[in-house]
C-alpha cells in the first residue's frame, strides 16, 4: 500500500498457503492451539500497526482454513505453489496495486471503510477477480441469478 515491504523476510509458497518461515519455526510448537504473547514485540512504525490492525478487523473474523483457501486463489501464491518457491514482494506489489487500484479501495480512513459491509464485500470482489486474472470496474455489480 504504500510502497515499501512491512517486513524483509521472505513469504514461501507452502502447500496450505504463504508462510513466513521464521514466524513458522518461533510458532510451530503450538501447533492448532493459541500463541501466548511473546516478550519481545518488535518496534513497529504507526502506519504499520495501522494496516496490521486493518488487516485483522478484514480478515480476523475467517478461520485459519478460508485463510488458507482465500491464499490459494491469490496470483503472487499461484505462480510459486508448484515448486514451494519464494514470493517475491514485487509479485505481491503488482498484484494487491492492481486489486487496490480501484477507486473505492482508497478511502480517506481505511478503518471506517473495512467496517463497512459494502466495501469488503467490493474489496473481496475484487481479491477474487484479480486472482483470477480479470479486471472490472470496482463496484460493477455481481451477476444477480433470477430463478424461474
Amino acid at each position: 500500500m504504500f510502497g515499501e515491504p512491512l517486513f524483509v523476510d521472505e513469504i514461501v509458497a507452502w502447500p496450505n498457503g504463504p508462510v513466513v518461515k521464521a514466524v513458522y519455526d518461533e510458532f510451530s510448537e503450538y501447533g492448532d492451539q493459541p500463541l501466548v504473547a511473546i516478550e519481545k514485540a518488535p518496534r513497529l512504525s504507526k502506519t504499520a500497526e495501522e494496516v496490521i490492525a486493518n488487516v485483522v478487523l478484514a480478515y480476523g473474523q475467517f478461520s485459519a482454513w478460508k485463510l488458507r483457501d482465500m491464499t490459494h486463489t491469490e496470483q503472487p501464491y499461484l505462480a510459486e505453489a508448484k515448486h514451494r518457491g519464494t514470493i517475491s514482494q514485487g509479485r505481491m506489489t503488482d498484484y494487491f496495486r492492481a486489486v487496490l487500484s480501484r477507486p473505492l479501495s482508497r478511502p480517506s480512513d481505511m478503518t471506517t471503510a473495512l467496517r463497512d459491509r459494502d466495501y469488503r464485500l467490493s474489496l473481496d470482489r475484487g481479491l477474487e477477480d484479480a486472482a483470477k486474472g480479470r479486471r472490472v470496474k470496482w463496484g460493477d455489480p455481481q451477476p444477480s441469478s433470477t430463478s424461474t
